[in-house]
């Protein structure tokens, strides 16, 4: 499912001489799903909002993906 974006990602970073962590396919998902999903049902709370995944490993993620806006 996220393929196409990790290539595309990694293209980016190789252009721009960069490593990319793998997190940030993961973050990316995991953001853009629990958005998608606390959007379209009611009191849905998102995984990673739920278990603080956010706060434990990938606030900095968190914050990138939360500031390019909405996945919808």
């Amino acid at each position: 499912m996220m393929g196409t974006v990790d290539a595309s990602l990694q293209s980016h970073a190789k252009a721009a001489g960069k490593s990319l962590s793998r997190d940030v396919s993961h973050c990316i998902l995991f953001y853009s799903v629990g958005e998608i999903l606390r959007r379209t049902v009611p009191g849905h709370q998102p995984y990673a909002i739920h278990f603080k995944v956010w706060q434990r490993r990938w606030t900095r993620y968190y914050e990138l993906c939360s500031a390019i806006g909405s996945p919808i």
